[in-house]
């Protein structure tokens, strides 16, 4: 073997009698201990041949890391890179404190690979995989059938912000304990405001028909899983009595309209949720960097009693936060608000309200034929003349994709196609990128790159309760 070129040189094979192709070039900086003979016999290192070295071609490569609490978007691993050096965060920022899971995907291979990759830096840990044939990125990431293709998935907990950059540091290493590829990623956190909800159980001026929420642990569980913060805790209830019988004689008018009497007991009950929030809450908030909502929840005695209500709305007719939502305590089947809605959830889209989050406004429903998936046009429009909604659909999606988001609960994905923006009227619900980072700002996060612009032209959107 004498001749200077690798068109010249024969096949080198190490001891497991796996055959290696000569790369372009030799960096000098992978860990495979087989010694070659290379005529005149100068005897090196594997570890001196490139990481560009492939097994018959078919060594896996990472592709993408995902770094999530609830929602990302998805980049290739040259594109995160790119959003690290720019902003030290992806797209969707990630939240000091909040449980995360990074995900690691591979290349499709055409056949199938044992791996292992290591982690260190910000946890320190160690997996291996068995790679199937022909997974693609999107397939490892929904671990759906009948592929079933893994992902290789590290939980930990992001570090304050006051902590600096945090690194992540990666090995891929094949299965007999090569190295293959190094990669070394810095990110950084964001600080946002625990949530605290306030539970009031709304009575009759006779202090019957007071509101219950056997529920309220499921919106708190909901809610942990989908918002922007490492903290959602729920106080003690305390009552508050209003009176119905006062508002059924006089007209009702909101938004110059003439509307059905409850309407207005509702906004008249919220107002004084809102009046409950005092300048010694803000105070307490500003000190333990918390966000208080007073959640009114009352007893629906009537199909047209079954409202919710949250935010508030500025003097161009925009939704703002508050301090304050409004809830009944059971949801009655109907046409256009099916009995499969849970009323937990429909909580946490009114504390999403208070939040300042907004409907999708959205025209294009999947209909939901009765059982879910699905969703109803019943509130779909937006309170308001924008939505920032800028998506045909109310799928979990960023830009020109779906997105799968991540229970951090169960450790399962959360499937785009099935699941919709909770601040629409759907059942099957979760968070979408663009509402989490609006949350992020709203809890004290600071502003986030939006990760898709509004569509322009938007049509206003006709006010309708939420």
């Amino acid at each position: 073997m004498t001749g200077t070129t690798s068109a010249d040189k024969e096949p080198i094979f190490d001891s497991a009698g796996n055959e290696y192709s000569y790369a372009t070039s030799i960096p000098f900086n992978v860990g495979i201990q087989d010694n070659i003979c290379v005529s005149p016999c100068s005897y090196v290192t594997m570890a001196q041949v490139s990481n560009q070295l492939t097994i018959n071609g078919q060594t896996a490569t990472i592709s993408s890391v995902e770094v999530t609490q609830a929602i990302q978007q998805y980049q290739t691993l040259a594109d995160l890179k790119t959003s690290l050096q720019t902003t030290g965060e992806p797209p969707v920022p990630i939240i000091s404190g909040k449980p995360a899971v990074m995900r690691i995907y591979f290349a499709s291979v055409p056949s199938a690979q044992t791996v292992t990759v290591r982690v260190s830096g910000v946890t320190n840990d160690s997996k291996t995989v068995d790679l199937q044939p022909n997974c693609s990125e999107p397939d490892q990431r929904s671990h759906a059938a009948p592929k079933n293709c893994p992902s290789i998935d590290f939980y930990f907990n992001p570090p304050p912000d006051a902590a600096g950059a945090w690194a992540v540091n990666l090995t891929l290493s094949d299965v007999n304990g090569n190295e293959v590829q190094r990669e070394s990623l810095n990110f950084k956190s964001r600080d946002t405001n625990q949530l605290l909800i306030h539970p009031v159980s709304v009575c009759s001026a006779s202090g019957e028909d007071c509101g219950r929420a056997p529920w309220l642990n499921e919106t708190k569980v909901f809610l942990s899983k989908i918002l922007p913060t490492n903290s959602v805790t729920v106080g003690s209830f305390t009552p508050l009595t209003m009176d119905r019988d006062s508002f059924i004689t006089p007209p009702c008018i909101i938004d110059n309209q003439t509307v059905y009497w409850f309407y207005c007991w509702v906004d008249s009950t919220q107002k004084t949720l809102g009046a409950l929030y005092t300048h010694e809450d803000a105070s307490i908030d500003s000190h333990l960097h918390r966000s208080s909502k007073y959640l009114g929840i009352y007893h629906a005695l009537t199909l047209d009693e079954q409202q919710g209500d949250g935010g508030d709305f500025d003097p161009a007719g925009n939704l703002r936060p508050s301090p304050s939502a409004i809830i009944s305590d059971s949801l009655i089947a109907q046409v256009f608000r099916p009995a499969f809605e849970n009323v937990a959830y429909s909580a946490a889209h009114e504390i999403g309200h208070s939040l300042g989050l907004l409907h999708t406004s959205t025209d294009q429903l999947t209909p939901y034929g009765g059982s879910p998936p699905g969703c109803w046009p019943y509130g779909s429009r937006q309170q308001g003349p924008v939505s920032h909604w800028p998506y045909p659909t109310n799928n979990i999606q960023s830009g020109s994709q779906f997105e799968y988001g991540w229970d951090w609960v169960t450790h399962r994905p959360i499937d785009p196609v099935l699941n919709n923006e909770f601040m629409a009227y759907c059942a099957y619900s979760w968070i979408s990128p663009i509402r989490y980072n609006e949350a992020i700002q709203a809890l004290g996060g600071g502003s986030v790159p939006s990760v898709a612009s509004a569509s322009s032209g938007a049509k206003p959107r006709a006010r309708t309760r939420s």
